[in-house]
């Protein structure tokens, strides 16, 4: 029997195969010798289902006298029995596991050690691995917002004991949330060919890192909303045969980027006339036709994926 099992033995039962396998893994988790995001989500996604279900049956007896379990609050250098920092720990886990992961999969850092902005980075990534950073940023979400908002609110020693654990949470949080919000935006751009919708999710993400801390990795991502924002709407003239508005964009892009010299070089010539062509009328500056704007929905991705949503089945008393 695991020590979960043990020290739960009075409180969960065990016969089902599914809970057995679940308290198990969370008995050899800290001991495995390889640790990657998924592996942290299945730990931090079990502990929301555990601590649901113990405060949920809080004021029975739920615990063996046999075992006696200790987590760690590290701020302390300390150890305790009560359960919500092990949630607060495996939601730190799976959030570092996430960011190191979004980092690489979007060559974040790649961009940001060629100095040349990040548009270009971002028009070269597949659906497939957007889709899959999307994914795994709204799972991270949903364990950081269980964490942060009911956690924290059924144990008040967690902000109290850990305060800088907490805040560490609270800022990749947010950062996910950033980083989803752009995701989509470039899903809007990319796959759907909608930039007006493109240019909502961006400013979302752009209120969101305005409105909280956020780790700098998110940076690279909002310096290259704009440029992402005039590609959107100067291809869409392009489609619709208005050159002279696609010229207008370029002409206030090129005045406005400070960065992605090459995204804008190629909109440049995309927009470029053809030879012995008509030359269009070109709206002035400040016209209606070339304004870009998007509207911020703050509380975008709050929720993310519940982190109840991929139990097999739910804890259950002993019968």
């Amino acid at each position: 029997m695991s020590v979960y099992s043990e020290w739960l033995s009075s409180a969960v039962d065990t016969s089902v195969p599914a809970t057995r396998e679940m308290l198990d893994f969370m008995s050899t988790f800290d001991g495995l010798h390889y640790q990657n995001a998924r592996l942290a989500l299945v730990y931090a996604r079990n502990w929301c289902s555990l601590s649901h279900f113990l405060y949920t049956h809080k004021e029975e007896q739920l615990y063996s006298d046999k075992v006696q379990m200790l987590f760690d609050v590290e701020e302390r250098q300390q150890r305790t029995d009560v359960y919500w920092f092990e949630v607060a720990r495996a939601c730190d886990l799976l959030a570092t596991e996430t960011m190191q992961n979004l980092v690489q999969d979007l060559d974040i850092l790649a961009a940001v050690e060629a100095k040349q902005g990040y548009a270009q980075t971002a028009l070269r990534l597949n659906n497939q691995t957007l889709a899959a950073a999307l994914n795994s940023t709204k799972a991270a979400i949903g364990v950081c917002h269980y964490t942060l908002r009911i956690a924290a609110a059924h144990c008040k020693y967690l902000r109290q004991c850990s305060p800088q654990l907490m805040d560490s949470i609270a800022r990749r949080y947010h950062s996910f949330r950033v980083m989803g919000c752009w995701m989509q935006g470039l899903h809007q751009l990319l796959q759907c060919e909608a930039p007006q919708k493109a240019a909502d999710w961006f400013e979302t993400a752009l209120a969101i890192a305005a409105e909280n801390d956020v780790t700098p990795a998110v940076a690279p991502l909002l310096q290259s909303t704009l440029v992402l924002k005039y590609r959107g709407f100067i291809q869409k003239a392009l489609r619709e045969g208005q050159r002279g508005v696609a010229l207008g964009l370029v002409r206030d892009l090129e005045q406005a980027a400070s960065s992605d010299a090459l995204v804008v070089a190629a909109l440049k010539a995309e927009a470029a006339l053809p030879k012995a062509a008509p030359p269009p009328a070109i709206p002035t500056v400040g016209s209606p036709l070339l304004k870009i704007s998007g509207h911020a929905t703050i509380k975008a991705l709050e929720l993310g994926t519940s982190p109840f949503s991929d139990s097999d089945a739910p804890i259950q008393r002993p019968k």
